[in-house]
């Protein structure tokens, strides 16, 4: 028997026995994946915003299990496309299901194969090794090789953050800030690698409070952001000091952070809902609830990451506001959670990495973890436009789409795969957990 998938978005569901079964939430619009047997499948049709399935037999006649809606992002087709060939969940799959081809072949048209490409049973085929989550965190951590390029960057005998050898030029001509030292002496000439060089404020500035420090470098990167040297301007201060609770030496704008490799800190929020128990009686665990999460697509008119898969919420951590306070913020903003739901989250640990960019820049940061769980009934509203779009997903999804793709910005991968850590979807039997654990926190996480 030859299958099809069929993906489309969806204002009607195609059954209204299944319609039924699915919580307010997730109730269309949303977009479903079918994979039906093509002897069912008689025409597709759209009218405006609506899909309707023409079936030669009738709902009654046809199991639940064969024409099953599975809403998600547009992005999970690809996730699924990526089973492999030779997994137990292909083998089950007649070739032309797993391909999304409209063919079949005599040697499958006996085939005994569910009509459900289950994600949990291609979550389950993710590698032994956990290796896809892995090559998620290697790229947060990218570019360690480079680190000899980067100069420090010291304040009152701290280090607070690296800049690359060729942003000298840049800062060169703001000698009454800035002064370059190699091995104890001035130096004016720009070298090509960062050898023994270190950065430091003027003898003025070095002397001086954190108010004069940060009004001073305001006035450079001013300068710089009209020479076209800092794009993206947010005028947001974040805090530069050696670690998270120690005193700022001084301020500085958040999109000149990397350019100084100084360490920036961030909110993210894991918005989860525990759908309940499955009343499907196909189901393998109808007795179980059902864990979803909640997923943001960027807004395509962001200047970072556009159209990529997000947080519900998440935000980065300027000064002057506790990590609680900034979290139920970012929630009224982003998604328009109300301030008695958002007290309600938990904080649950951080995660780290330091990555050198192409722009040769230094990324250093540190991203605190909440958990929100959410009632089934909770509709998210972006309210800021950032957003595109919000899905509901079952976890098993998730987890397919950050081991098998880069859907998400790089950095969520991390606090989603600390959270599948707790959560349990990732057991410590499965080969290379420590070495995941570990690699959670590559950067410096103070």
């Amino acid at each position: 028997m030859a299958y099809r998938l069929v993906r489309l978005r969806m204002a009607a569901v195609v059954h209204p026995q299944r319609a039924r079964t699915l919580p307010a939430c997730v109730k269309p619009p949303f977009t479903a994946q079918l994979l039906l047997p093509l002897t069912n499948l008689s025409a597709l049709t759209f009218r405006g915003l609506s899909a309707t399935l023409s079936l030669r037999a009738s709902p009654a006649q046809l199991p639940a299990r064969k024409a099953r809606s599975l809403y998600s992002p547009d992005s999970l087709l690809s996730a699924v496309s990526a089973v492999p060939p030779d997994s137990p969940v292909a083998r089950r799959l007649p070739p032309s299901a797993v391909r999304g081809s409209t063919r079949g072949s005599a040697s499958n048209a006996a085939s005994s194969a569910p009509a459900e490409l289950s994600l949990a049973e291609v979550s389950a085929q993710l590698p032994g090794d956990l290796s896809g989550y892995m090559a998620r965190v290697r790229e947060c951590n990218a570019g360690q090789e480079r680190r000899s390029e980067f100069i420090p960057f010291v304040v009152g005998g701290e280090t607070v953050g690296y800049i690359h050898h060729s942003f000298w030029q840049h800062l060169e001509p703001f000698r009454d800030v800035f002064r370059m030292h190699n091995q104890g002496g001035s130096i004016t000439a720009t070298n090509t690698t960062a050898g023994g060089r270190v950065l430091t404020f003027s003898d003025g500035l070095e002397a001086a409070g954190p108010a004069q420090r940060t009004e001073a470098v305001g006035g450079v990167l001013q300068r710089l952001r009209e020479e076209g040297v800092i794009t993206g301007w947010r005028d947001e201060l974040y805090p530069v000091g050696s670690s998270f609770h120690a005193p700022p030496a001084f301020l500085i704008e958040r999109a000149a952070a990397p350019l100084f490799g100084t360490k920036a800190y961030g909110v993210h929020m894991n918005g989860y809902v525990l759908l309940p128990p499955s009343s499907d009686p196909s189901s393998k665990h109808p007795a179980s609830p059902s864990l979803h999460l909640w997923v943001a697509r960027r807004s395509p008119s962001k200047p970072t990451f556009p159209n990529q898969l997000d947080h519900l919420v998440a935000g980065g951590q300027p000064h002057g506001i506790s990590c609680r306070a900034n979290m139920i913020k970012e929630c009224e903003e982003e998604a328009a959670i109300p301030s008695h739901l958002a007290e309600r989250a938990v904080p649950v640990g951080a995660v780290s990495y330091e990555v050198v960019t192409e722009a040769n820049t230094l990324k250093r940061d540190v991203l605190f973890c909440y958990d929100l769980q959410l009632p089934p009934d909770f509709n998210p509203r972006n309210t800021d436009g950032e957003v595109a779009e919000f899905s509901l997903m079952p976890i098993d999804a998730v987890a397919c789409i950050v081991a098998n793709t880069k859907e998400y910005k790089a950095n969520c991968n991390l606090v989603i795969i600390d959270f599948l850590i707790r959560h349990g979807i990732i057991s410590p039997d499965s080969k290379g957990y420590l070495e995941l654990l570990t690699g959670l926190r590559q950067g410096s996480c103070t």
